[in-house]
């Protein structure tokens, strides 16, 4: 089963919302994008989505809801501790007037503000994991139709190129016979007093030099191989391995064309090698 690298996933909960998003990308690379309070958890989100996603330029957006954000409560025991300190150090230094309670809350001081939302038991470890988990599985829902719609247009490449590969093995073998009987024509002709028995073993050895069945026997080869790692019922990555088939198929093309002098065959060559272009495009779209 081939998967599409270009995905996106999404959860969300009554505080927070996970979205990811899995881009094309020759190498993994993973960008967490998270708010404050979920800082402690960025090494184990980043450990789970590294071993969920094989392949992709990968962003995991966490966002709390704005009433979360703003739920602030203050720490009164410590407001009250501090304003006496402050009491007593104004007092100790000749300052008359009273404390001002934005000199406490205007510092940021550890502990004074408290976010409401660090108490609430959705943001353990256990539920965050689960709602990390929700999301990835919804990306891949979308990499496995995506993959699904590509696989079916590369399979489509394959077909034609099964076809085209088919086409030149014809046109091969009339050419064989064509150049065959020309190469004893024209030897008759330079040798029309001697005796040219013995010519079919040099016209066979001429004839090796442009044998093409080899080349075609391994493209058949790729384009199975090809077919098999898209259709596996397995989710694991298979874009490299069809890409280097496809480079394969590529060079036997090319041996072909240099092969065999015949037009028939070249233009089958050629669209053989417009279409492993685009498969290599489209392969480019596969974890």
């Amino acid at each position: 089963m081939a998967l599409s690298m270009t995905a996106w996933g999404f959860y969300k909960t009554n505080l927070y919302t996970v979205n990811i998003r899995s881009l094309n990308s020759k190498y993994k690379e993973i960008n967490l994008h998270l708010p404050q309070e979920f800082f402690k958890y960025e090494p184990f989100i980043y450990s789970l989505v590294n071993e969920k996603i094989m392949r992709g330029k990968i962003d995991v957006f966490i966002n709390l809801e704005n009433k979360i954000k703003q739920n602030i409560k203050i720490n009164e025991k410590l407001f009250k501790n501090l304003y006496c300190e402050f009491k007593d150090l104004f007092k100790k230094t000749g300052i008359k007037q009273e404390v001002p309670p934005e000199i406490l809350i205007n510092n940021n001081i550890e502990g004074l503000m408290i976010n409401a939302f660090l108490d609430n038991k959705l943001l353990s470890w256990t539920n965050i994991k689960a709602s990390v988990l929700k999301a990835i599985n919804n990306l891949y829902g979308m990499k496995i139709k995506e993959g699904e719609k590509l696989t079916e247009d590369i399979l489509q490449n394959i077909n034609k190129i099964e076809k085209k590969t088919k086409n030149i093995k014809i046109y091969y073998n009339f050419f064989r016979k064509k150049f065959i009987e020309q190469t004893r024509e024209k030897i008759k002709e330079i040798l029309s007093k001697n005796e040219i028995n013995g010519l079919n073993v040099d016209i066979i050895q001429i004839l090796n030099k442009f044998d093409i069945n080899e080349e075609i026997k391994r493209i058949f080869s790729h384009i199975i191989q090809i077919r098999n790692f898209l259709l596996k019922n397995e989710k694991i990555p298979c874009a490299k391995k069809i890409d280097f088939l496809a480079q394969e198929i590529m060079r036997e093309a090319n041996t072909i064309s240099s092969k065999v002098q015949d037009i028939e065959i070249t233009k089958n060559v050629i669209e053989i090698k417009e279409l492993t272009d685009k498969i290599r495009e489209q392969v480019q779209n596969l974890e």
